[in-house]
């Protein structure tokens, strides 16, 4: 009995090996076959646009003196004490002589959210008057639209500010050392082409407050 129980386990553990290594030779082959699909290029990009922003306009437009950096913020246009918040942290005097400037990107509040943040067209229009750093779009403020902040806040640094060397995008509820940013801008000196951005380590939670 126990050479043939030694046999049937051999038989299994064989088996099993080879099942092991067939499976593993599939996925080799499959990864293979997507790899070469992904080095593939296209002859030539599809004529159809990305976004469709061509009835985009500015609901509020700001100007821009920034020599160094563009700093766009994405910023919900309920929440104005976020933005008063990164005022206090950065003002624009202090901004003004660093070269940075920096502007808040805002869509539209519909009539519920409005009455719900207690935020009106006429205070935001107050607000860009009293500050001046205040970009808004025609487009209805939704997460879903995050989107069309992105591309407008870029749209507006291209086409209005023409001396500034980088453009650094964040979030209201962030913030980082200025200081340290430009430091590490002016060591690389001016690098066209240049995506930069955090890394975050996994084993590393968010500090948030």
């Amino acid at each position: 009995m126990t050479l043939k129980y030694s046999i049937v386990i051999l038989i299994l553990c064989t088996l099993s090996v080879i099942i092991f290594v067939t499976i593993i030779e599939q996925n080799f082959n499959v990864e293979n076959r997507n790899s070469e699909r992904l080095r593939l290029r296209p002859a030539r990009f599809p004529d159809s646009k990305l976004m469709d922003l061509q009835d985009f306009k500015y609901v509020i437009g700001a100007t821009c003196n920034a020599s160094a950096l563009v700093w766009i913020v994405t910023s919900y246009s309920g929440d104005p004490t976020t933005r008063s918040a990164l005022r206090r942290a950065y003002p624009n005097d202090e901004l003004q002589k660093l070269g940075i400037h920096r502007v808040f990107l805002l869509g539209m509040l519909n009539g519920e959210a409005s009455r719900k943040t207690h935020v009106t067209q006429d205070s935001i229009y107050d607000e860009s008057l009293k500050f001046k750093d205040i970009v808004q779009g025609n487009f209805q403020e939704a997460y879903r639209n995050l989107t069309y902040k992105h591309l407008m806040g870029l749209r507006w640094a291209v086409n209005t500010c023409h001396h500034a060397n980088y453009i650094m995008k964040m979030d209201d509820d962030i913030v980082v050392n200025l200081y340290d940013i430009l430091n590490i801008l002016q060591t690389r000196g001016t690098i066209e082409n240049t995506l930069m951005g955090a890394e975050w380590w996994k084993c590393r939670t968010p500090s948030r407050v």
